[in-house]
């Protein structure tokens, strides 16, 4: 039973796996994933080509054993960010169950892992991390590991670790992160809580252009993840005090077109100000508006993705994304 499955694949460029929300439920038969990355490759001379897999809510609710939340297996050069993983096993077997699970067929098929911004949770025995190949796995910080009614145990290059503080000494890793109970909203809702102490803990992040996406939730709310305090997990949790300009509004605007090669058009604008941001979340231009529609010459800006932001005279505000080519 899988979420997503890829095999055997060589690529160039992107290798981008984002915001999926993949729900497992009690299923009869083990070796549950919801996802599974299996011998993906990066042809020869594709440059700086990196798997990123990041923004999935991953929910896997299991009575048979040898369940992976996520399991990766020689793969070249992959980032794990802002993913949530919620497994619960009532298996006699559950001890052979991982929420995430790094292994390589043999020494040097998988290059390089890095886990960061994620949060791990797990209910009913079993593994919150399982790495066979130390020498794959060069980083990993500001993560929460959580077990519910087991320890919160680690194997690591064929040994077992049962503890954050242990992890910590064992491996020089994850100084920075967690061992808190992520108040997901339930076992296949992984949003957070109010109340979750993974709010505004995640660490500050320059997002590079072939993951760019990962600026937002998986959502589509903003996380500012280079100079914000962006959320541990999948899910920003964004309120009116936390994140003032994505107020709840009953007046959109909309622009148009996007994508947009210089000129873009505005429609349903409310008195106040435009603001043009770019992807790390600085302002770029301010411009009045007066009127319902006003269009913008974005020419003189290079290609990219930027935000347009709209700050009415009440003090709503309301944010669109937009991509110059």
């Amino acid at each position: 039973c899988r979420g997503i499955e890829i095999v055997d694949v060589d690529y160039s460029g992107r290798c981008n796996i984002f915001s999926n929300t993949i729900e497992l439920g009690r299923n009869s038969q083990h070796d549950g994933k919801g996802i599974s990355l299996d011998r993906i490759r990066t042809i020869p001379g594709a440059g700086a080509a990196k798997i990123w897999v990041g923004n999935n809510m991953i929910g896997l609710d299991f009575y048979q054993h040898n369940s992976d939340g996520m399991y990766l297996s020689d793969l070249d050069d992959c980032m794990v960010v802002h993913n949530s993983i919620w497994l619960r096993n009532s298996s006699p077997g559950a001890g052979n169950s991982r929420c995430i699970r790094v292994r390589e067929t043999s020494p040097g098929d998988f290059t390089d892992i890095q886990l960061f911004n994620n949060a791990l949770g797990l209910e009913g025995g079993g593994l919150l991390l399982r790495i066979y190949c130390a020498s794959c796995f060069s980083g990993s910080d500001f993560n929460d590991f959580y077990s519910y009614g087991a320890s919160d145990e680690i194997s690591y290059n064929s040994s077992s670790v049962t503890g954050l503080s242990n992890w910590q000494t064992t491996t020089t890793f994850d100084n920075n992160s967690l061992n808190d109970n992520p108040h997901f909203q339930n076992y296949f809702d992984l949003h957070l809580k109010s109340v979750s102490n993974l709010i505004d803990t995640a660490m500050n992040m320059t997002i590079p252009t072939p993951a760019i996406d990962l600026i937002y939730d998986i959502d589509g709310e903003y996380r500012n993840p280079a100079t914000g305090t962006p959320d541990i997990g999948a899910d920003e949790r964004v309120t009116a005090s936390k994140r003032p300009w994505v107020a709840e509004v009953n007046h959109d605007f909309t622009l148009y077109p996007n994508p947009s090669t210089g000129q873009v058009f505005f429609k349903g604008l409310q008195k106040g100000t435009l603001e043009i941001l770019d992807n790390q979340g600085k302002i770029l231009q301010r411009v009045q508006c007066s009127e319902e529609t006003h269009s913008l010459d974005l020419s003189a800006l290079p290609p990219g993705m930027y935000l347009i932001r709209l700050v009415s005279e009440s003090e709503t505000t309301q944010v669109r994304k937009l991509i110059r080519q």
